[in-house]
């Protein structure tokens, strides 16, 4: 019975010194563990802020694309407009030169039909201006094509900036899209993150509380164990001393 007695008491003795083993340094594990939990939170920030940057980033691309896209959309347009009025004017030098030719060909046309009732002289007056307005006309007419020619050209250039302008606006249209997909996606991390830096606001002061209790709870822990430890030892060693005795 004494023998059972002693080690109970010793067991007592022994859950006593385990309890006190974890209660000293528990606040450096709590304070460990409140820091891996802080690190774990700025590391999920930090990714998420990385993320929001990379959209905004995005955002700005896009932005620049777009206004960069526009500018040339506008550039384009305008130069075709320039081309236009080239072109209209040209058909007015054109139309000019045929109403020449067409009244040059009518006085021709009357000359020659003074040859027929003129004298030797005159007949070699006559035809020496039939040849002269013949080679206006030649050249008038020359000069008509090579107007047509500019016309040709030109018209072929704004065709390739109409072209121009239609792959541009295409081209446009998708960034227009991803940039509304890409702020949409910003809003919403942006707002994921300002959430999430909130709550980890509010987790490092329940942390911080966390810590204090904890170390409150060691300090008050360590001067009452120590008292309890010392009575139940004194008790043991009464026991063994009356034990020693008994035998």
């Amino acid at each position: 019975m004494i023998s059972v007695e002693t080690e109970t008491l010793k067991a007592v003795k022994s859950s006593l010194s385990n309890f006190q083993t974890d209660i000293e340094g528990m606040s450096i594990r709590v304070n460990n563990n409140a820091e891996d939990i802080k690190q774990e939170c700025h590391a999920s920030i930090d990714k998420l802020k990385s993320e929001v940057k990379s959209l905004e980033n995005q955002i700005s691309g896009l932005t620049k694309c777009i206004e960069t896209l526009n500018n040339s959309i506008n550039d384009a347009a305008s130069e075709i407009n320039s081309i236009s009025y080239k072109i209209s004017q040209i058909e007015n030098s054109i139309h000019l030169l045929s109403k020449q030719i067409l009244e040059i060909n009518s006085q021709i046309a009357s000359l020659r039909s003074q040859l027929s009732n003129a004298d030797d002289d005159q007949r070699e007056q006559i035809q020496a201006m039939i040849d002269n307005l013949d080679s206006e006309v030649r050249n008038y007419e020359q000069e008509k094509k090579d107007l047509k020619t500019q016309i040709d050209n030109l018209e072929d250039k704004k065709s390739s900036l109409q072209q121009k302008i239609n792959s541009e606006k295409s081209q446009k249209s998708r960034c227009e899209m991803d940039l509304s997909e890409a702020k949409k996606r910003h809003n919403r991390m942006q707002n994921q993150l300002d959430r999430l830096i909130t709550a980890f606001n509010h987790v490092a002061l329940d942390l911080q509380t966390y810590v204090s209790v904890a170390k409150n709870f060691e300090n008050k822990s360590d001067t009452d164990l120590y008292n309890k430890k010392n009575a139940i030892e004194s008790c043991i060693s009464n026991i063994e001393t009356y034990l020693s005795v008994s035998i």
